[in-house]
């Protein structure tokens, strides 16, 4: 049995625990947003100073995020994003899904192209002419743009919801979704 098999293993039987689990979801954000904070600068070619100055923020709070025991704020994430010109992605996901992630974590893993750098977004994304070792039929589903899945933005929703999503969107806490809302 390797490593990971064996950390694999030994995960299923700790996540049986509750308290186990709320430790390990909390620590693999503090530990992962900071590794992938200072990766990510790292491979952009910034220094902390570089990164401040263009998220408009002081060296030592960029120093602090990198440090797993502090816990930057949502507001500070999107900041952060923004100077390293990435999209910032929160979500719920299945306990097994933050396993695979965590058991495949390395400064590699979590390169992220900027948008600049994003394929999706290059004019001539895919030619379907020198696509190598790939079968012709792949090859045209690569080649073909994806349909674009309309993005939803739940500010917009809030402020303005048709008349079906006014039940669904505020039944439930009405007041945490105006305190969301007014912060925005």
């Amino acid at each position: 049995m390797n490593t990971i098999e064996k950390r694999k293993t030994q995960l299923r039987e700790k996540l049986k625990n509750k308290e186990y689990r709320d430790s390990y979801v909390s620590s693999n954000i503090d530990v992962g947003i900071a590794f992938q904070i200072r990766a990510l600068r790292k491979l952009k070619g910034y220094s902390q100073d570089e990164l401040a100055e263009i998220a408009e923020m002081k060296q030592e709070r960029i120093s602090a995020i990198e440090n797993p025991s502090n816990s930057p704020n949502i507001s500070t994430l999107v900041k952060i994003a923004a100077a390293l010109n990435v999209a910032l992605m929160v979500r719920f996901v299945s306990f097994g899904d933050l396993v695979k992630w965590d058991l495949s974590l390395s400064a590699e893993s979590l390169d992220v192209l900027s948008f600049d750098e994003d394929p999706y977004f290059k004019e001539n994304r895919i030619d379907k002419e020198n696509i190598e070792g790939v079968e012709t039929t792949d090859r045209e589903q690569i080649a073909e743009p994806a349909v674009a899945t309309p993005v939803i933005d739940i500010r917009d929703r809030m402020r303005n919801p048709s008349p079906t999503e006014k039940t669904s969107l505020f039944s439930g806490s009405r007041a945490s979704m105006d305190r969301v809302a007014l912060a925005r």
